[in-house]
């Protein structure tokens, strides 16, 4: 039995209690990863959920909204910043044209080439693992969620 909406989830012969409505026994290696280095940022807690819900797609973009049944007008698909005609979060995040400009004056002021990445979770894995040292890569995840959260 599972409840979506609820903290308990309930599995064969065990019982699992949530936090956040998450079960770590059905998820790829890769997310259950990014997610526990994630949480060890220095940054506010409501930017360390936004985060997180960004890397897993679950922040309301309006192809998001349109697959979950919300009702849209058909002129307000596009992109609000270049006008670009889906707004998914991997174009909101990475690949508009005004948040790409944003991304490069960042890796330029970290001294990095910037390479467009393919998604969210591959530009994360950029700034979690090029650091050296604890203080290093817990710099540059705030790095991260401060340009999260800013754009």
């Amino acid at each position: 039995m599972y409840f979506l909406n609820s903290f308990l989830l309930r599995s064969f012969d065990t019982i699992y209690f949530m936090t956040f409505f998450w079960c770590f026994e059905y998820e790829p290696i890769w997310i259950r990863k990014l997610t526990l280095i994630l949480w060890k940022s220095w940054a506010p807690p409501k930017v360390i959920v936004f985060s997180w819900q960004l890397l897993l797609d679950r922040i309301l973009t309006r192809s998001n909204l349109v697959r979950r049944g919300v009702p849209l007008p058909h002129r307000d698909l596009g992109c609000v910043s270049c006008s670009e005609p889906s707004e998914s979060a991997v174009h909101l995040f990475i690949v508009c044209s005004v948040v790409l400009s944003v991304w490069y004056q960042v890796s330029r002021w970290l001294g990095w080439e910037f390479v467009i990445p393919i998604g969210l979770s591959q530009l994360f894995q950029a700034f979690t693992g090029l650091g050296r040292g604890k203080r290093v890569r817990l710099g540059l995840l705030l790095v991260w969620h401060a340009v999260i959260w800013t754009i």
